[in-house]
């Protein structure tokens, strides 16, 4: 079996990007082969549908006009995003809707695979083996773009855990809400005050947030953001200066997640909520390479293999010399247009 050049795994915001790169350098699309089980626009496309966005229309409007192969203007008039304020957040359906749309046009011009994969090996020529879970193909080069999965705590007699995609779409979450229940939320982040807002609306008995550091804000410095990946943004920003850094709703309570506080208030509650942050999606085993070390600089894992979106994000110093890690779709356009690929 003749090996495919490239071989891109996950069709979210990255894998898209990953495609589109490739094919504005001229590879042959025939050489190009794309894997996901169903793109739909990646775990955005598939769960986030009706959270409200961290990042403004603008910002994704320059992600989807990044590459030519996306063919942005040919179908822009066909979805909601491209009419939004461009100044504004949005609900990620509208972005997702235009992930799906993106998708179908790069599938008609690479081979594709509806399929999970299981193990990638690394062959003694320097190719790689993909195993999935209906067949096998060969690759030059593989494209990591496979996501990542919500954080988990481990505490002793730690309440039964909510499901953080249950917690954070508001309409999911009405069916498994009791207005009875006290709930545990970790975490002051973007997804945290989302969770916590959506638990006060629907009247919640009491919320208990454990959280390490006060509320962050994003702040425009004009030629760039302080605090553009770890801030609030939008309207998690707005019901955070005004129900946490104003008037604290009579439901809710705030406790810093100090070992004291959570052997104190953890055991009041009856659902826990974890919205500390993502980890890798770790589903596919690696022969001949150790995923867990990436240089977040330029996204090689492996010869030939790379890693590129939520799960191997770019490592950026700020101009007051922080550590941040970029995620979002115009950044991760960004840094694989950087990457060394061809």
């Amino acid at each position: 079996m003749k090996p495919y050049k490239w071989t891109i795994i996950g069709a979210g915001a990255a894998g898209i990007a990953a495609v589109a790169k490739l094919l504005d350098l001229k590879i042959n699309g025939e050489t190009i082969l794309w894997i996901d089980p169903d793109f739909q626009g990646g775990d955005l496309g598939k769960l986030w549908r009706n959270v409200s966005s961290n990042t403004t229309v603008a910002r994704f409007l320059e992600y989807f006009n990044y590459y030519d192969a996306f063919q942005w203007p040919t179908i822009a008039n066909n979805l909601a995003l491209s009419n939004l304020p461009i100044n504004e957040t949005c609900q990620l359906t509208h972005t997702a809707d235009a992930l799906v749309s993106t998708s179908k046009v790069l599938q008609q011009k690479v081979a594709t695979a509806y399929d999970w994969v299981d193990t990638l090996t690394r062959n003694e020529d320097g190719s790689w083996t993909i195993q999935t879970k209906k067949t096998s193909y060969e690759s030059e080069s593989i494209v990591l773009a496979q996501g990542a999965l919500p954080k988990a705590l481990d505490f002793p007699n730690s309440p039964e855990m909510l499901a953080f995609a249950e917690a954070i779409d508001a309409t999911r979450l009405k069916t498994h809400f009791d207005k009875n229940h006290v709930y545990g939320v970790f975490g002051a982040s973007h997804s945290a005050i989302i969770i916590l807002e959506n638990l006060i609306n629907l009247g919640a008995k009491k919320v208990i947030n454990f959280y390490k550091h006060p509320c962050k804000y994003a702040v425009d410095m004009g030629d760039w953001i302080l605090y553009d990946d770890t801030g609030l943004k939008g309207k998690a920003a707005d019901w955070a200066k005004k129900n946490i850094e104003g008037a604290i709703p009579k439901n809710l309570q705030r406790f810093t997640s100090s070992n004291a506080n959570i052997e104190t208030y953890l055991p009041q509650c009856d659902r826990v909520i974890y919205a500390t942050g993502f980890q890798r999606r770790d589903s596919i085993k690696i022969q001949g390479a150790d995923i867990h070390h990436y240089d977040n600089t330029t996204g090689l894992i492996a010869p030939g293999l790379y890693g590129y979106g939520i799960a191997y994000p770019e490592k950026y110093l700020t101009p007051i010399n922080e550590i941040e890690y970029h995620v979002g779709l115009s950044k991760f356009a960004k840094y694989i247009d950087k990457a060394e690929l061809g």
